[in-house]
């Protein structure tokens, strides 16, 4: 398989079962992968990209609205192109946004999680319960503020 490039928006991608062809368990792969997408505030905000009506890939992960260089939301879709025309179209402000892919379906709910409870944003009103998995890699993120 190859190497998967993950920090550009331009690939993102759901991938299925990477850890099969490893021999490992899900939540070892997860462990062993996580600094592939867990980034800090600073980290998104270098990296995004000026928003134009109708910008993002038509594909699957986690995004990140940016205003006047602050994250406002986070959040996960799976045609990230048309959730950015729908905030845009609600009126929610953003000038910037960034996304992350190259994860497994499955676990991209845990790096949403670890995203809103690390950063947050002042548009996730709601906070999605924190998984054991994600947990220590939340902490250590609070931790090294």
């Amino acid at each position: 398989m190859a190497e998967l490039e993950i920090e550009s928006h331009e690939f993102l991608r759901w991938i299925p079962a990477p850890w099969a062809e490893h021999g490992q368990s899900p939540e070892e792969w997860f462990r062993a992968n996580t600094h592939r997408f867990l980034f800090n505030g600073e980290h998104v905000l270098a990296s995004a990209v000026r928003y134009e009506t109708g910008d993002g890939p038509n594909c699957g992960g986690i995004y990140f609205l940016i205003q006047q260089n602050e994250i406002v939301y986070v959040g996960i879709s799976c045609d990230i192109s048309a959730r950015l025309v729908q905030h845009w179209r609600a009126g929610r402000a953003f000038d910037h946004y960034w996304c992350i892919g190259g994860l497994p379906e499955g676990f991209a709910h845990l790096v949403e999680t670890f995203y809103i409870h690390v950063l947050q944003p002042v548009g996730n009103d709601k906070h999605p319960p924190i998984d054991l998995l994600i947990r220590p890699f939340i902490v250590e993120a609070l931790r090294s503020r």
